[in-house]
């Protein structure tokens, strides 16, 4: 059967719904539905895929990321689900999965002095910093205004009455920050992007509480990206 000329074909990434798919997780929305920062993002992981080895193991995590002088490996269990059971399984592995290679985009694009430890930091640190309390004091200062930020939102999901965001997403959400609270020199760009991406699979994305975060992720992109590197130095509004 021939089809017509005009025929519109939705946009997947196929590196994207082949690790989702071994990863028994949760295929994303057609690009028609996923918000343009989202989408920049997901465009980000697709290219960085291919430069990260990825490996099962049945040891209960959604993912983690190792780094060594062999480059970026992120291991995943496709039987994992979020202990508490307030995430949806196949969607929380397809976002906890997608987190984990935020954290190597993170680790490629900040910059930071050549010390062995500071693999995944979610802020640039100062290259001339030459000692553990320049680099400490550097950290903690991002650190406060990523746990403002943090604590923004989570004022802003309190406040929010859509009713599309279930109680189970809610606990997930409040959950989430305080996974990125408790360390946010590296879980504040990957919590971000993953709270994004399970927000929109759950067609959360005209929320306040998706629009909020989506202006944090927006900022920490660009000061991701920015050279020369700029720290985070305000608590977003």
């Amino acid at each position: 059967m021939t089809r017509p000329s005009n025929e519109v074909f939705p946009l997947r990434r196929l590196a994207i719904d082949r690790l989702v798919d071994d990863a028994a997780g949760a295929r994303l929305p057609d690009d028609d539905e996923i918000d343009e920062h989202l989408a920049e993002l997901l465009d980000q992981v697709s290219l960085a895929i291919p430069g990260i080895t990825f490996e099962k193991d049945a040891n209960g995590e959604a993912g983690r990321v190792h780094f060594s002088s062999q480059g970026p490996k992120i291991t995943y269990d496709p039987t994992a689900t979020l202990g508490s059971g307030h995430a949806d399984p196949r969607t929380f592995r397809s976002a906890a999965l997608l987190h984990e290679v935020m954290h190597v985009i993170c680790d490629q694009h900040y910059e930071k002095p050549p010390i062995d430890g500071l693999y995944g930091r979610n802020f640039h640190i100062d290259r001339a910093a030459a000692d553990d309390d320049a680099i400490g004091e550097s950290i903690r200062q991002q650190q406060d205004i990523a746990d403002a930020n943090y604590g923004r939102a989570v004022a802003k999901l309190e406040a929010d009455r859509s009713k599309v965001l279930s109680e189970n997403i809610r606990k997930y959400l409040g959950e989430r920050f305080g996974y990125g609270k408790a360390q946010p020199d590296v879980h504040y760009d990957s919590v971000l992007f993953e709270l994004l991406v399970y927000l929109t699979m759950h067609g959360a994305q005209e929320t306040p509480t998706f629009r909020y975060l989506r202006s944090l992720s927006v900022e920490a992109t660009a000061r991701r990206n920015a050279r020369p590197a700029r720290m985070i130095t305000h608590v977003h509004a």
